[in-house]
């Protein structure tokens, strides 16, 4: 079993997805051996299928789940994780806006707590996107009652352990992050958040801010509330939780 799986959703990346793998395995390159690097292909349309054919045949630590429909961010995030076999799981988007070696930041509080998460510094986005970033930390705490900034960075780390008790079901879509924190909190897992970099876009374009985004935001985080209230959102029977005092060596 590898100590490290890191794991990178991506869809429509072609023009990035090969500088973010490199400097990955570049990272990886100090030391870091025993790990994998497992890239999730989402249904991508444009070449993103092809560059990682290529970069497979360059890399053999690189894996790459393809999805034959793309269910959302979370689902790919998700398909990632199911595959991981690494003693601790981590991923990070794939589209160049955060640097692989905030990871030294994140990874040794593992030590100490089951989930550590990025939150964004200097955020290299519109004004409109941080608007409705504060916005929907607003709504998520008023609704669940987590007391957490900037849930939806894309760079988090976790012992492999506590997938299975944090493993989002009810949507993956955009509420995949405001579930897997709720996930957290009702199981009694501890966490940490910490800065890490964003960084602008070098190639490619970010997502715009639509309409139909917001509402299915909306619906899904509509979706999870009634399940969190009604009681279809459970944690897993005590028996199958993970002794959470055992905390596996660290990976350096």
């Amino acid at each position: 079993m590898p100590k490290l799986s890191i794991i990178l959703p991506c869809y429509n990346e072609e023009q990035v997805i090969a500088m973010t793998v490199q400097r990955v395995m570049q990272w990886l390159g100090t030391g870091r051996h025993d790990a994998e690097v497992i890239a999730v292909d989402n249904a991508s349309t444009d070449n993103t299928p092809s560059v990682l054919r290529e970069l497979c045949q360059r890399y053999p630590i690189l894996r790459v789940v393809t999805r034959e429909l793309n269910g959302g961010y979370g689902s790919s995030v998700r398909s990632g994780c199911d595959a991981a076999q690494g003693e601790i799981i981590a991923w990070m988007d794939a589209d160049g806006q955060f640097d692989v070696q905030d990871f030294d930041t994140l990874l040794p509080h593992l030590a100490s707590v089951d989930f550590v998460s990025g939150i964004r510094a200097k955020r290299s986005d519109s004004w409109m996107r941080l608007l409705l970033g504060r916005m929907w930390d607003g709504v998520i705490r008023i609704c669940f009652g987590i007391r957490a900034r900037d849930i939806d960075c894309g760079m988090k780390a976790f012992r492999h352990d506590v997938w299975p008790l944090i493993r989002p079901t009810i949507t993956v879509g955009d509420a995949f992050n405001s579930e897997l924190f709720f996930r957290l909190q009702r199981c009694g897992l501890t966490w940490q958040q910490k800065p890490v970099r964003h960084l602008p876009r070098l190639t490619g374009k970010s997502g715009s801010v639509r309409l139909p985004d917001i509402l299915k935001a909306v619906i899904d985080t509509v979706r999870l509330f009634f399940a969190a209230r009604f009681g279809s959102l459970r944690c897993p029977p005590p028996h199958h939780r993970p002794d959470l005092a055992v905390v596996p060596p660290m990976h350096t």
